[in-house]
């Protein structure tokens, strides 16, 4: 299993998979690692994010079928996930938000390839922007003026995936209220690279999980 296939969100995660990612798994024996994302966001019109589940079904049946050999993944957010995913009232009545992310990964892989063992399903916890606060040093080079301030975010949540998801206080509205000149499409890959995969690895541990599978998986 040399290659790997990630059907992503936007362009932000597409940028993120080329630079970041991609080469991680490749030292990890890889032979290809390739991002594709969701149809609908295939102009890159820059704000990501599917608007239906049908969209991403779609191009995860087409991906799988391609490649029924190859390890094929998502790499998507939890915040503002599409209300038609499968068993989405499901999942929301549990208790915690990672068994819910959990109920929802599952019930993508038994709607898309439920006998695959390459079909590998991630949803992000709770978005991408939770990657960028593994580190104040990326706030620290692109926003000096407010670095203080996402450093108390950084503090005050000793894993960054924990950072929740309500409507004002999700990572990437906190990044915004914090840094109006936030953009993800601008700004978002660059303070990936300035952080670093490894730092990211080491206090994301859910992220972390998905790509310790995506290299175990490469070694099968």
């Amino acid at each position: 299993m040399s290659n790997i296939f990630v059907v992503v969100e936007g362009y932000t995660e597409l940028e993120f998979v080329n630079s970041l990612l991609g080469p991680h798994l490749i030292d990890n024996g890889a032979n290809l690692v390739k991002a594709f994302p969701i149809t609908t966001n295939s102009d890159l019109g820059k704000k990501g994010g599917g608007q239906s589940y049908k969209h991403l079904r779609k191009d995860l049946l087409k991906s799988v079928a391609y490649n029924p050999h190859k390890i094929v993944t998502t790499f998507i957010d939890y915040y503002a996930l599409p209300k038609d995913f499968p068993s989405f009232q499901e999942c929301h009545r549990l208790n915690t938000v990672d068994e819910r992310i959990a109920c929802l990964e599952n019930a993508m892989k038994r709607d898309i390839a439920p006998d695959n063992p390459y079909f590998l399903p991630y949803i992000q916890k709770h978005e991408f922007e939770a990657l960028l606060f593994s580190s104040n040093i990326g706030f620290e080079t692109y926003f000096a003026e407010n670095s203080e301030l996402t450093r108390r975010i950084l503090q005050e949540f000793h894993n960054p995936e924990e950072i929740n998801d309500g409507h004002d206080t999700a990572p990437s509205k906190r990044l915004i209220n914090l840094v109006p000149e936030y953009n993800k499409v601008l700004f978002g890959n660059l303070l990936a690279i300035e952080i670093g995969l490894q730092t990211i690895l080491a206090k994301c541990p859910r992220f972390r999980n998905w790509v310790e599978a995506l290299a175990n998986a490469v070694g099968e």
